[in-house]
């Protein structure tokens, strides 16, 4: 069955021996596609009915990696677009995130923050001191 699947996906290409698999048009969509949404070298090679050995060779190596880059940025390019469409319809958590990640934005202690933090260590500190 998995010979069938991959017989969709990659061209033979004859030799004195076993014929070369090597991907065709439509094993390359699906390379790029199932990148898109961050798929394993495991996981594309089992759709494609194959292992990953064979999308690595020197036959398919180049197409395979070219493949991969294309998908993934596409993907994340998509995710990029949901993450600010997200912030932009509202939510706050999204864009402090986004500002911190693209901006250099980050958070800043205020004097009460301080004081907080003084009086946890202090607690920290007498808890010690009765556990011993």
């Amino acid at each position: 069955m998995a010979e069938e699947r991959a017989e969709a996906f990659f061209d033979k290409v004859k030799t004195k021996g076993r014929p070369k698999l090597v991907l065709n048009a439509t094993g390359i969509d699906a390379i790029v596609k199932m990148a898109e949404i961050m798929c394993t070298d495991e996981e594309i090679a089992s759709v494609l009915g194959t292992t990953v050995a064979t999308l690595q060779n020197a036959d398919n190596r180049d197409t395979f990696l070219e493949c991969k880059q294309k998908g993934n940025a596409n993907g994340k390019k998509s995710l990029r677009r949901i993450q600010f469409d997200i912030a932009k319809n509202g939510n706050a958590t999204m864009a402090i995130w986004l500002g911190k990640q693209y901006l250099g934005q980050k958070e800043t202690l205020t004097e009460g923050d301080e004081a907080v933090g003084k009086a946890l260590s202090k607690i920290c500190e007498e808890i010690r001191g009765a556990a011993k």
